[in-house]
């Protein structure tokens, strides 16, 4: 893509004023690279781990990033539908090398600011062909308070702003222009949007569907749809090796997408876009009671346009400039994105319910979430508010359309009138000083890693906040651990799977279906090699804190800390003799229940998964008690993706199954059950208002080591 004319120094002058607006914009990020984290935890800590663990899995060990035992052990977990920001850990890979993760996280948050402008700025140039007015628009986009409020909650996943730009100008590029060379520029703009944020993929999707429509009418030239049809296939075709594993990993958690409700409580409220910043640095405290109204997390609420931006988008609506075609149509792109991040219906502060019948005003997103395979495409897009980037980036241009036409109108220079609305709208968005996180480790979870030897750690209490600092502890202790955070809060297979652990969570009733073996939480860490337990007091949750030392008091005596701090105490598992087999329930199960008399119970849903972990090769016999729901279902057993056997399972009985003389091979053994038949919802079975897929329930499950039918007799 060739820059705008005139030499090389202009584009480096525009570089060079994002840079130091981003210096002010962002303070004190840029005098803390090295000693701080960006934003606050714990996604500060997730995000640094993500740069750090692609560096690792690339140039260390080898193996596919989008999969982890460094968090979720011993089961691991994979990363297609967690945060994995996998353009920017690329792109950071020389600052790590040359810096460190810590300077590399800081210094590619900064850079993103920078360019997030000068794409906007480019793309505006491009439109109303006036320096200081796209310089304007650049400035808009990237301190915006969508983009500061996220960097405040250390969202470094929706940072880089600069690919919606570039690829919306290298579009138009490519239809001003038909050539190989922007052609090439728009895919590999929507590729790096892709591996970087799905969230901003859809919207550049979206924005790459209605422009090319607009200009196949506008033009009547029925020969711009090849580039956009070879274009659209050759992308799904590249990003085909992504969606698939996230499409089908969506199927085995369907309770990390809820639909509408999800959607209406991360929609955007219409009062947020005329609403200021709460964090803005002046006034914002002022406006905090009515920012609170609004629906979703501070983060996904602040979408102030900005009175500047949008008096500027109005004088614009009024010009006759000559390119008034396209001015219109990033205006119909800004209220579609604007409309879309409403959600499914509409607020208005806190009002969602209007006239003397209080009924709710729908909006097209619950027309989206009902149509057939688009519904599938914007329940991933779970919070809905997020679509508004688009319409601060239509509203930056059209402001740019307003500034260079009230330049002319008053003929007033650019050189004067720019510099005026550039402190004016940033009077409006300044947010600092903004958060930090100290980028420190205890020494005594840096100790760990002078032990050469694998081993394991458990980070309590397990929660997201926890979760998120034990990432950043591993990347000093170099040990996994059995908590985490991901993206979509998965359950842990090693904890919330295996009942001798279930007890560290916050449920009334730890028993589970699991009768033999019954284990020691002793004796599943010894098993699992997990060696230390670490006790984190900066958690949000002291009643879960106070939980987790009682169970280690509970289970391991009076255990005294080897080391004890305000952040952390660090416990030595006291040595014991592991178990031959560990079983552990992991994804396609609902939570255990118990009937009257005591007995616990637990419903899958079309398949489910059992974890057998065993020290060596064995045979080992299984049995349980299944009964199917509303209909006879048909029962298959894969171990380890060998099909064992196929079972009919009555709906009006309690039938007893055991298989005998299974193989076991050494380390973990997945035996999978598959339900031929559909699973149902008890409430469209008419048995009660339960919304979950039921197929099979089972009880009373046993592994143990075969016996021989010698023994037997």
């Amino acid at each position: 893509m060739r820059l705008p004319k005139k030499n090389f120094s202009s584009h480096a002058i525009v570089l060079l004023a994002y840079s130091l607006l981003t210096i002010v914009f962002t303070y004190p990020l840029a005098f803390r690279i090295g000693s701080a984290l960006p934003g606050i935890a714990p996604d500060t800590y997730v995000y640094i781990w993500n740069l750090e663990w692609v560096r690792r899995a690339i140039f260390e060990l080898g193996t596919n990033p989008f999969f982890t035992r460094e968090m979720y052990y011993p089961s691991g977990v994979s990363l297609y539908l967690s945060s994995l920001i996998l353009g920017n850990d690329l792109l950071a890979l020389p600052l790590q090398f040359a810096f460190g993760a810590v300077s590399a996280y800081m210094l590619m948050t900064l850079a993103m600011f920078v360019l997030s402008g000068y794409g906007g700025y480019l793309l505006a140039y491009e439109l109303v062909r006036e320096r200081g007015a796209a310089f304007f628009a650049g400035m808009v986009f990237t301190f915006s308070p969508y983009h500061l409020a996220h960097l405040l909650y250390s969202h470094f996943d929706l940072m880089p702003l600069q690919w919606l730009p570039l690829f919306a100008l290298a579009l138009k590029k490519l239809f001003d222009r038909p050539s190989f060379s922007y052609w090439l520029l728009a895919l590999v703009f929507l590729l790096w949007t892709s591996i970087t944020a799905w969230y901003y993929a859809l919207y550049a999707l979206l924005l790459f569907a209605f422009y090319t429509m607009y200009r196949v009418a506008r033009a009547r030239n029925w020969r711009l749809l090849p580039a956009a049809f070879s274009l659209g296939i050759i992308y799904l075709a590249l990003v085909s090796p992504s969606l698939v594993p996230m499409y089908n990993e969506r199927a085995d958690w369907p309770s990390s997408f809820r639909g509408v409700e999800e959607a209406e409580r991360f929609s955007a409220n219409l009062l947020s876009f005329v609403t200021p910043s709460s964090y803005q640095t002046f006034w914002g405290s002022v406006f905090a009671p009515v920012a609170s109204t609004f629906n979703g997390g501070p983060a996904e609420r602040t979408l102030f346009l900005g009175y500047t931006t949008i008096a500027l988008a109005m004088v614009a609506l009024t010009s006759r400039v000559a390119r008034r075609r396209e001015l219109f149509f990033w205006l119909g792109a800004a209220l579609f994105f604007l409309v879309v991040s409403l959600g499914p219906i509409l607020r208005v502060g806190g009002i969602s319910e209007f006239g003397p019948d209080h009924t709710p005003i729908y909006l097209p997103y619950a027309l989206l979430l009902k149509l057939p395979l688009v519904s599938n495409i914007f329940v991933v897009a779970r919070s809905i508010s997020r679509f508004a980037v688009m319409a601060v980036l239509g509203f930056a241009v059209l402001a740019a359309f307003g500034l260079r036409q009230l330049s002319a109108r008053f003929r007033i220079a650019p050189t004067l009138i720019t510099p005026v609305a550039c402190a004016l709208v940033g009077l409006e968005f300044i947010t600092v000083p903004l958060w930090t996180t100290l980028a420190q480790v205890p020494a005594a979870v840096v100790a760990l890693a002078e032990q050469r030897d694998d081993f394991a750690v458990l980070d309590l209490p397990v929660d997201y906040r926890t979760g998120g600092e034990a990432l950043y502890f591993s990347l000093a202790s170099r040990k996994p651990t059995m908590n985490g955070y991901h993206a979509r809060l998965l359950p842990k297979p090693g904890i919330d799977g295996t009942p001798a652990l279930r007890g560290l969570l916050e449920i009334p009733d730890s028993r589970d279906i699991l009768l033999e073996p019954e284990l020691t939480p002793a004796q599943v860490l010894s098993f699992f090699k997990v060696r230390y337990i670490t006790l984190h007091k900066q958690t949000n949750a002291p009643a879960a804190l106070a939980e987790s030392a009682r169970w280690i008091q509970d289970h391991f005596g009076n255990l005294a800390p080897m080391s004890d701090d305000p952040k952390l105490a660090l416990y030595a598992v006291p040595d014991s003799a592991p178990p031959p087999r560990v079983v552990s329930f992991a994804e396609g199960w609902y939570e255990p229940e118990q009937l009257a008399n005591g007995t616990t119970f637990r419903w899958m849903q079309n398949d489910a998964r059992i974890l057998i972990y065993s020290r060596q090769a064995e045979p080992v016999e299984v049995e349980f008690t299944a009964a199917s729901f509303a209909q006879p279902r048909r029962l298959q057993i894969y171990l380890n993706g060998a099909l064992l056997s196929r079972l009919r399972i009555p709906s009006d009985d309690v039938r007893s199954i055991a298989l005998p003389q299974l193989a076991l091979q050494p380390g973990a053994n997945e035996l999978r059950l598959h339900s031929i038949e559909p699973p149902e919802s008890a409430s469209g079975a008419g048995a009660s208002h339960d919304e979950r897929l039921l197929s099979i329930v089972f009880s009373q499950l046993r592994v143990r080591t075969a016996t021989s039918a010698l023994q037997k007799n």
